[in-house]
């Protein structure tokens, strides 16, 4: 895999006056998936998306990028975070995917891929600087249709290993939350 990114975004009112209020945070995820001595990454994605009821999910400019975002819309209190909604997202950013027992595989790959990143090398991230400098970065991310994110302003922050990791393990929590809401469901 290369050109991984991440980014996170938490949106709360902006006047809290009291208590409970609700914070929205949702992560990033985008990378080009490939198949080579460090995995198969392509084929495993094309494998576990094939087994959704989302197989249309491919990314709309390359098929071999795979962009996951998971929102997480949180009832907060003065105590703690009472509860949280997710939604996952893949390669699309408007539809979520459903989270039900015919999904299991694809989210048991992508949890298996969240580990991967975060176990990977710092010298593994690899970044194609053509990519990171075109003036379609922004919607290649899919990004475009968030305003407050200005990608070419960022771009150098956005594609770091401690970035890409910590992104992963963000998603990899909020992946695990939304099991464990679907289980306890």
């Amino acid at each position: 895999m290369s050109n991984i990114y991440g980014v996170k975004v938490t949106v709360a009112p902006e006047t809290i006056t009291g208590s409970p209020f609700r914070l929205n945070e949702k992560v990033y995820l985008s990378m080009r998936l490939k198949d080579d001595f460090d995995g198969n990454d392509l084929s495993e994605f094309k494998s576990a998306i094939a087994t959704t009821d989302s197989i249309k999910k491919k990314h709309p400019i390359r098929s071999d990028f795979l962009s996951v975002a998971i929102s997480k819309l949180s009832t907060v209190t003065k105590n703690g975070t009472l509860n949280s909604d997710y939604k996952i997202y893949v390669n699309d950013g408007q539809v979520p995917m459903n989270v039900n027992r015919q999904n299991m595989k694809f989210f048991t790959y992508l949890a298996t891929l969240f580990k991967k990143i975060n176990k990977l090398p710092n010298d593994k991230f690899v970044v194609n600087e053509d990519f990171k400098n075109s003036e379609d970065l922004a919607s290649f991310l899919l990004l475009d249709k968030v305003p407050f994110i200005d990608v070419q302003k960022y771009k150098n922050e956005l594609f770091t290993p401690y970035n890409a990791k910590s992104r992963s393990e963000n998603l990899l929590e909020d992946l695990q939350g939304c099991m464990e809401q679907y289980l306890n469901s």
